[in-house]
């Protein structure tokens, strides 16, 4: 048995597009399947049943709870239109980093529809310049420590870090302690620079005063 997704689209608001999807089933005959085309359609089945349900999120702009539906239904069974979806939902949530990674993924797949891959490439064009950017720069002794935002830990050293417009919690650890914290707001699109200075704690400080 082979199994496709075929696509046909639709318009939408905000000038988006989603893409919808219905199964084909070729070359199916009576009691040819076997117990594992039998579980990939079972799995194909309720990834539509999922995206569906996406699909009405999106038209009530439940955007969060869209991207849910999606990543479970993307897990099930991987087609471009699941993809795509994800990233619209993702990009709608304010999540710009993840929506592009998603949408990225399906500009690149050569087997996925143009037409498709063509919208990825149009959304790109539109989320790229949204996302933000930290220019961290930090101060003092600071051998030892961890550079963290929104605490996920970060090369400090690796340049500009792409982050999500919002806000935001850079922090400079060491062995799980705080050395210095700022809270920044970052708007679509912009360059902030953040200043740590590394100050030691105060049981570092008596440490080092030990003879």
């Amino acid at each position: 048995m082979t199994l496709k997704i075929c696509h046909r689209a639709r318009p939408t608001l905000h000038g988006m597009r989603p893409w919808l999807a219905t199964l084909c089933l070729i070359g199916v005959t009576a009691g040819a399947l076997t117990v594992r085309a039998q579980e990939e359609q079972s799995a194909v089945e309720e990834a539509r049943a999922l995206f569906r349900e996406g699909i009405e999120f999106i038209d009530q702009e439940r955007w969060d709870e869209a991207a849910e539906v999606f990543r479970r239904a993307l897990a099930l069974h991987d087609a471009p239109t699941i993809v795509y979806n994800l990233g619209i939902a993702l990009s709608h949530a304010g999540r710009l980093i993840e929506a592009a990674e998603s949408l990225r993924r399906l500009r690149d797949d050569a087997s996925a529809d143009a037409g498709i891959r063509a919208d990825a490439r149009r959304q790109l064009s539109l989320i790229e310049p949204r996302i933000g950017h930290l220019n961290v720069s930090v101060e003092g002794d600071a051998e030892g420590s961890e550079l963290a935002i929104d605490g996920r830990v970060v090369d400090a050293g690796a340049g500009p870090v792409a982050v999500d417009p919002g806000t935001h919690t850079v922090a400079l650890r060491r062995n799980e302690t705080a050395l210095a914290e700022e809270t920044v707001e970052v708007a679509d699109g912009a360059s902030v620079d953040v200043a740590l200075a590394a100050v030691p704690t105060a049981r570092e400080t008596a440490e080092r005063a030990q003879p």
